[in-house]
Formats: C-alpha cells, structure tokens, sequence
C-alpha cells in the first residue's frame, strides 16, 4: 500500500487507492506481492466493499476497499482481452445500480460483464465494435452505453451483451457518455458534443467546438458541462444551447467535477480552477479561484471529489488534495492541501499549519 489506513480518515481511504492508482497510467501505484498494479489510464470505481481498477497491466482489479489487496481472497483480478504483449486497459469499469456486475471495455473491441464479487464473465459482446474501446462504460436502467474508436455510440443489454443500438458520430468517441434527462450526451473527435435518445439512439442535437470533446461531460441536474480539447467548458442546457463558455487557456482532457460551490476543472498544463455556474454571471467573472499543481505535471485523469476536497491525479505520479472553502462572507477560495507521491509514499507540498 501506498499510504497506512490508519494515517486518515476513513471516508478518505478509497479516494487514497482510487487515486493512487489512476495518475494517468505513469506506473504510480505498485501493490505487495510478485505481480503488481502499476497504474490506470481510466478512473476506478468504489463499491460497497471493494474498488474496482482497469490496470495498465491489462487486468481488470478488484481491491479490498480499505487494504488496496487483491490476494488470498481479499478481491480478484482478471485479464481481458488477448494479445502477445497483453494490451492495456485504457477503458475505466463500471458498476450497475446494485453493485453486482462490473462492465469494461477493451482493446480488442469488445465490452466484458463480470460477476463484481467473484470475478467470473457474464458476457462478452455478441458482435464486437469495429475499434477498440476506450470509453469507460456507463450503466443506467440494464443498459450499457460506451463510445468505440469505430466512430459509434453503442447501447447493449446489461443482461446479456446484445446490442440495442449504434448511432454513428464523425470521429473517435473515448469520453465516458453521460445520462442526462432521458438522453445520453458523449462527445467525440469530430469536434461535436452529441446529445442521443437514451430507447433509441436517434440524434436530437449537437454543439461543435474548436477541437476534440476527450473528456466525458458531467451535469448538475440542469445544465451540461462539456470540456474540450480547445480550453473551453461549455455549459449547455436540455436543448443543445450554449449557456457560455470558459477558456481554461489550455486543452483539458480531464473529466471535471462539481462541488457545493461550483464546478472544478482542471487544464492539461496542471490549472485547476473553480468556476461559478450560474448562467447569469458576467463575461470575465466565471472564475471563482484558481491554483496551480506544483512543477511541470500535466493533468490528464479525472478529477475525484470528497466533499469539499478535490484529487487530482497527475503525470508526475503525484497526487494533490486540493480544498475548497467559504469563508464568512461567503467568498471561495481553493488551495493545496498537500501532495503524495506515488513512488516514494510521502507527502509533499503540506500546507503551512495544517
């Protein structure tokens, strides 16, 4: 392990081994015994018992969600797909509403279903995608929609892999679809952010940007919130308007998050900036606060939230805990916590006085 459970707080240790192990697939993390998780390209996700991690190593994990073990029952691991070097896994898992089935997606086209217990397959695709599968899948309603480097958005049956629907889109689609009000919103290298009819597929609207849309969209429940690889966060509501835009000043590939006091987002030259949500607030005034991640480090993993405190995972094989606070007049403000380093298991970067 990285870091000692007993070192903090128990609501933090999953988001210790989930981020440990995601600096971008830079050979950050390294469990105990013979063969170990080097690192993700993709985000993990935390189960009830264990979190579960698409390993650079072209294994799908399970890790006990309080130790980071695999071994002597503790969790499992499995190896998907097939190739002489064994490919990685650049698609992150997924778990269904109960936490029973984990999805992933491979090099070899196709979209696995295991038991999230055991580890055992469920299924394959029945008819595998013409490219691979870098989308971290997402599960809603015994659904399973993900993005293939064949230019499609695919839905197929969380029971047994069959396909429902494929809509094509102008370019590679690698970015995590979200479900937003009965549609499902993915972008893709066409420049395009697509908004599909979850039953159906059919295409309702789009919004073009300046470069790739990498990064999967998140929403607050209103409005979509889409980055690109043109430095720009747009926020766009249920019909496919721009609500506005944000320019970061450099391609963001990291998917962002939302906290209580608005959304975090975080550029590829390592700026990780709070900006205000509101539609009403003026042009030049959507920037909240901002910090930048210490050194050179380039931000390509998703950003994971805790409350208030936000992980960034980053190139350098570090990882920052970021807080966000308001103060008594009601003003935020974001700044470092502290730093891991993945390599070596220290803390850097500690605040002064905390």
């Amino acid at each position: 392990m990285i870091v000692s459970t007993s070192q903090v707080r128990p609501a933090l240790v999953a988001a210790f081994i989930l981020l440990a192990v995601f600096v971008a697939g830079c050979g950050g993390f390294t469990s105990k015994g013979p063969q170990g998780l080097e690192g993700s390209f993709g985000s993990p996700v935390i189960g009830e018992d264990r979190v579960y991690v698409s390993g650079v190593d072209g294994y799908l994990y399970a890790l006990d969600r309080l130790t980071g073990e695999f071994e002597d029952d503790a969790g499992w691991r499995v190896r998907i797909g097939s190739g002489v070097p064994q490919p990685s896994l650049v698609s992150g898992p997924a778990l269904d509403s109960d936490g029973s089935v984990v999805v992933v997606g491979s090099e070899d086209g196709n979209v696995y279903a295991f038991d999230a217990v055991t580890g055992d397959e469920k299924w394959k695709l029945a008819n595998p995608t013409g490219g691979e599968v870098w989308s971290t899948p997402l599960v809603r309603d015994q659904t399973v929609y993900f993005g293939s480097h064949d230019k499609h958005v695919y839905a197929v049956s969380l029971d047994n892999g069959n396909q429902k629907w494929a809509t094509p889109t102008g370019g590679v689609v690698v970015g995590r679809p979200l479900f937003f009000r009965n549609q499902i919103i993915v972008g893709s290298f066409d420049k395009k952010l697509y908004a599909l009819e979850s039953n159906s597929g059919r295409q309702l609207w789009t919004v073009t940007g300046d470069n790739w849309f990498w990064a999967g969209p998140v929403t607050d429940g209103s409005s979509i919130f889409a980055p690109s690889m043109d430095g720009n966060v747009y926020a766009i509501d249920r019909d496919g308007n721009v609500l506005w835009k944000h320019d970061l000043g450099s391609p963001i590939v990291s998917r962002p998050v939302l906290v209580s006091q608005g959304l975090m987002v975080a550029s590829k030259d390592g700026k990780v900036s709070l900006l205000d949500t509101d539609v009403s607030v003026a042009e030049g005034q959507r920037e909240i606060a901002f910090t930048n991640i210490h050194g050179d480090a380039e931000v390509t993993a998703p950003l994971f939230a805790v409350g208030n405190s936000v992980f960034v995972g980053s190139q350098d094989s570090t990882v920052t805990r970021i807080e966000v606070r308001t103060n008594q007049a009601g003003q935020a403000s974001v700044r470092t916590h502290w730093c891991l380093d993945t390599r070596h298991g220290d803390v850097q970067c500690e605040t002064a006085g905390e």
